[in-house]
């Protein structure tokens, strides 16, 4: 037998029936998995949203004890969340030192919502996590929950675990501030009581225009911004007038209609001296108007913020958000918090806006030159969506959050390489089964 005859003989051509053979390919795949890499995971872009406006500061302190000792100081906070969520933190945690035996555990946990905060707290947490704080952190912390929550009401709930003994007396302290939200859309409570400083992640949606909810009655938010109306706008300039350290500028409003909310101000151009870098910072305090601006400041502001890195000759906006509602005057005091220079381009001329005022270091300036401004109002409706219209029906219901399928960490995602029919290293029994079509329900975007 010749040498081609015999390679004939031992490798004679095997037809084997079609789905052996794809078993067979999908055993080779399992076996050598370096076939097929399963493709990375893409975090979600994700919009960062605050409890509070302005600077946190220390004030919820969770070092609550009974006689024996244990530990029952927290804060909690109830917000209604209006898209998927995936981590919160905190801008600032405070505590005492190991070396003083003021060290301590606390826990931060997401409840849904169950009746009334203490029901809610009560259940089991659709997430939590107990840390160690040794010292003060002005980095704050963060927990990433490792899966998303969806849009629904929740309470978070934080409180201190560490026990009071003879030899120590260990501390928790949570931020508080200013609240950006009033009670329709978000209430705190606790042993420390007080607005409880956080902030979330929520799954970005360019369609959302804000992120909290309210909670009660309404299920989504229509916004209707009026035209700007012009304060003040120089018949000529005089001149820029630099805010030294110490000065004010303050606006007083007319009285905000019922059914509006005093939507933003608007400074047409504030000088910084060519400084087109970061320093040229802008912070106010709003107050509400009782009487005159000596007893209206003697309280504390209902709103505070700040504009940073403002460039030359830009306009300048001072946005309130839904918090300054209809029905009051407000008084808005403006002052320099920056190491850079910021100011006002001013003018002679009259106030255009009935009511309105303007105050330098605490006085009337109404005849002298002004800077120049408009302010907006707008009309805030809560609406219901129809959870059984196609046009706003999500995968859950708005107030009945769950976990996603993923709830716990050790679990692999649908890419990764751990088999299933998910994955890029198949098991037969994909190949065998019919192929199927599967329509997952996107959330619709709410407006």
């Amino acid at each position: 037998m010749s040498e081609s005859g015999s390679f004939r003989k031992h490798f004679l051509p095997v037809v084997l029936p079609p789905i052996l053979a794809l078993l067979l390919f999908t055993l080779a795949l399992t076996v050598i998995p370096s076939a097929a890499k399963a493709a990375p995971s893409v975090d979600p872009e994700t919009k960062r949203l605050y409890s509070y406006t302005g600077n946190a500061k220390v004030g919820l302190w969770l070092n609550s004890f009974e006689e024996n000792g244990a530990c029952t100081g927290d804060a909690y906070a109830v917000f209604n969340a209006g898209a998927p969520f995936n981590q919160f933190g905190f801008p600032n945690i405070w505590a005492g030192r190991s070396e003083n035996g003021a060290d301590a555990d606390y826990i931060a946990a997401i409840y849904a919502f169950d009746e009334s905060p203490e029901k809610s707290i009560g259940g089991s947490p659709l997430f939590s996590e107990t840390m160690h704080q040794d010292g003060d952190n002005t980095h704050g912390a963060i927990f990433p929950m490792q899966k998303i929550l969806p849009a629904g009401k929740y309470v978070l709930y934080v409180r201190q675990l560490t026990a009071k003994t003879t030899d120590a007396d260990p501390y928790i302290v949570l931020p508080t501030g200013t609240a950006a939200k009033t009670t329709d859309f978000m209430t705190f409570g606790g042993t420390s009581g007080g607005v409880l400083c956080f902030f979330i992640d929520f799954i970005k949606d360019a369609d959302i225009i804000d992120y909290f909810f309210p909670l009660e009655g309404a299920s989504g938010i229509n916004l209707t911004v009026d035209e700007p109306v012009t304060v003040f706008r120089p018949e000529s300039n005089s001149g820029a007038d630099r805010l030294e350290e110490g000065e004010t500028y303050a606006v007083l409003t007319s009285q905000i209609p019922d059914d509006r909310i005093l939507y933003n101000i608007t400074f047409f151009s504030m000088p910084t001296w060519s400084n087109n870098g970061p320093g040229s910072n802008l912070s106010y305090e709003v107050y509400r108007w009782n009487t005159s601006y000596i007893y209206s400041t003697s309280y504390d502001p209902v709103l505070t913020g700040e504009v940073v890195d403002h460039r030359d000759n830009q306009p300048l906006d001072l946005s309130f958000g839904y918090s300054l509602e209809g029905g009051s005057r407000y008084l808005i005091v403006l002052k320099t918090s920056g190491p850079k220079s910021i100011g006002f381009w001013i003018g002679p001329g009259e106030i255009q806006a009935s009511k309105w005022r303007v105050y330098k270091n605490g006085k009337s300036a109404d005849g002298e030159d002004l800077p120049g401004f408009s302010y907006t109002t707008a009309a805030l409706e809560y609406v219901e969506i129809d959870p059984s219209s196609s046009e706003t029906a999500s995968p859950a219901a708005p107030n009945t959050p769950s976990p996603s399928p993923s709830t716990d960490p050790t679990t692999a995602p649908a890419n990764s390489s751990s088999g299933g029919c998910g994955s890029f290293t198949l098991s037969p029994i994909c190949l065998i089964l019919p192929a199927a079509i599967v329509s997952i329900p996107k959330t619709k975007k709410k407006s």
